[in-house]
Protein backbone atom coordinates (compact mmCIF):
# COMPACT_ATOMS: atom_id res chain seq x y z
CA UNK A 1 0.00 0.00 0.00
CA UNK A 2 0.75 3.72 -0.06
CA UNK A 3 1.27 3.79 3.69
CA UNK A 4 4.78 1.74 2.92
CA UNK A 5 5.95 5.02 1.14
CA UNK A 6 5.52 7.28 4.22
CA UNK A 7 9.13 6.74 5.37
CA UNK A 8 9.48 9.27 2.39
CA UNK A 9 7.57 11.60 4.66
CA UNK A 10 9.91 13.87 7.02
CA UNK A 11 7.32 15.04 9.26
CA UNK A 12 3.67 13.57 10.84
CA UNK A 13 0.94 13.35 8.22
CA UNK A 14 -1.77 15.23 10.69
CA UNK A 15 -1.29 19.16 9.45
CA UNK A 16 0.63 21.41 11.96
CA UNK A 17 2.42 18.67 13.49
CA UNK A 18 6.17 18.77 12.25
CA UNK A 19 7.10 16.16 14.40
CA UNK A 20 9.23 13.06 12.81
CA UNK A 21 6.64 10.10 11.46
CA UNK A 22 6.63 6.70 13.24
CA UNK A 23 6.08 3.54 11.04
CA UNK A 24 4.40 2.13 13.66
CA UNK A 25 1.75 4.71 12.93
CA UNK A 26 1.90 4.17 9.62
CA UNK A 27 3.13 7.62 8.70
CA UNK A 28 1.74 9.96 11.85
CA UNK A 29 4.09 10.54 14.61
CA UNK A 30 1.51 8.98 17.29
CA UNK A 31 -1.54 7.09 17.73
CA UNK A 32 -3.37 9.90 18.83
CA UNK A 33 -2.46 11.78 15.13
CA UNK A 34 -2.95 9.15 13.12
CA UNK A 35 -6.28 8.91 14.56
CA UNK A 36 -7.48 12.64 14.68
CA UNK A 37 -6.32 12.59 11.00
CA UNK A 38 -8.93 9.68 10.13
CA UNK A 39 -11.44 11.27 11.70
CA UNK A 40 -11.05 14.14 9.36
CA UNK A 41 -10.92 11.85 6.98
CA UNK A 42 -6.99 12.40 5.82
CA UNK A 43 -4.51 9.80 5.21
CA UNK A 44 -0.77 10.50 5.78
CA UNK A 45 0.92 12.14 2.98
CA UNK A 46 3.58 9.35 1.24
CA UNK A 47 6.09 12.20 0.63
CA UNK A 48 6.92 15.52 1.18
CA UNK A 49 5.99 16.77 -1.98
CA UNK A 50 2.06 15.67 -0.51
CA UNK A 51 0.79 18.68 1.31
CA UNK A 52 -2.36 16.80 2.06
CA UNK A 53 -4.03 13.22 1.64
CA UNK A 54 -7.79 12.75 1.24
CA UNK A 55 -9.14 9.59 1.90
CA UNK A 56 -12.37 8.65 -0.35
CA UNK A 57 -15.06 6.47 1.90
CA UNK A 58 -13.98 3.23 2.01
CA UNK A 59 -10.58 3.48 1.33
CA UNK A 60 -11.48 3.70 -2.71
CA UNK A 61 -9.37 6.29 -3.51
CA UNK A 62 -7.29 8.88 -2.16
CA UNK A 63 -6.93 12.71 -3.45
CA UNK A 64 -3.57 13.90 -2.98
CA UNK A 65 -3.06 17.77 -2.90
CA UNK A 66 0.83 18.40 -4.31
CA UNK A 67 3.18 20.75 -2.50
CA UNK A 68 4.56 23.90 -4.73
CA UNK A 69 7.76 22.10 -4.48
CA UNK A 70 6.34 19.22 -5.85
CA UNK A 71 8.31 18.67 -9.50
CA UNK A 72 5.29 16.47 -10.98
CA UNK A 73 2.76 19.61 -9.82
CA UNK A 74 5.37 22.12 -11.85
CA UNK A 75 4.77 19.70 -14.99
CA UNK A 76 1.46 20.04 -14.75
CA UNK A 77 0.95 23.39 -14.28
CA UNK A 78 3.36 24.06 -17.36
CA UNK A 79 1.15 21.59 -19.27
CA UNK A 80 -1.88 23.22 -18.56
CA UNK A 81 -0.59 26.74 -19.23
CA UNK A 82 0.94 25.81 -22.57
CA UNK A 83 -2.41 24.41 -23.41
CA UNK A 84 -3.82 27.40 -22.74
CA UNK A 85 -6.08 28.82 -26.06
CA UNK A 86 -8.05 31.79 -24.84
CA UNK A 87 -6.93 34.81 -26.86
CA UNK A 88 -7.73 36.98 -23.84
CA UNK A 89 -4.99 37.56 -21.42
CA UNK A 90 -4.61 36.97 -18.82
CA UNK A 91 -3.51 33.75 -18.09
CA UNK A 92 -4.55 32.20 -15.05
CA UNK A 93 -3.03 31.22 -11.89
CA UNK A 94 -2.74 27.70 -10.93
CA UNK A 95 -4.22 27.36 -6.88
CA UNK A 96 -4.03 24.01 -6.25
CA UNK A 97 -3.21 20.44 -8.27
CA UNK A 98 -4.60 17.47 -7.32
CA UNK A 99 -3.25 13.77 -7.90
CA UNK A 100 -6.58 11.33 -7.79
CA UNK A 101 -5.01 8.23 -6.23
CA UNK A 102 -7.78 4.77 -7.57
CA UNK A 103 -8.24 1.83 -5.47
CA UNK A 104 -5.87 -1.14 -7.50
CA UNK A 105 -9.58 -2.35 -8.53
CA UNK A 106 -10.06 0.68 -10.42
CA UNK A 107 -6.84 1.07 -11.62
CA UNK A 108 -6.71 -2.18 -13.25
CA UNK A 109 -10.10 -2.23 -14.88
CA UNK A 110 -8.83 1.63 -15.96
CA UNK A 111 -5.47 -0.70 -17.17
CA UNK A 112 -7.46 -2.86 -19.41
CA UNK A 113 -9.38 0.03 -20.88
CA UNK A 114 -6.67 2.37 -22.15
CA UNK A 115 -4.54 -1.27 -23.22
CA UNK A 116 -7.96 -1.43 -25.52
CA UNK A 117 -8.24 1.72 -26.78
CA UNK A 118 -4.62 3.21 -26.85
CA UNK A 119 -5.02 6.54 -26.50
CA UNK A 120 -5.05 7.84 -23.01
CA UNK A 121 -4.29 11.67 -22.72
CA UNK A 122 -4.53 14.63 -19.50
CA UNK A 123 -7.35 16.11 -19.05
CA UNK A 124 -8.07 19.42 -17.14
CA UNK A 125 -11.28 20.20 -15.74
CA UNK A 126 -12.70 22.73 -16.51
CA UNK A 127 -11.77 22.62 -19.65
CA UNK A 128 -13.20 21.26 -23.31
CA UNK A 129 -11.45 18.17 -25.68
Amino acid sequence: TWFEDSAKRSKCGLPGCNSSPQVAHQGFCSELHQDKAQSRGLGAPPSDDVERCFMGPNGEFSCLLLTRKSKKRAEIVRGFLDAWRKPTPPMPRVEHVYQIVPSPRVRERFDLYASSVGNVRQRFHGTAR
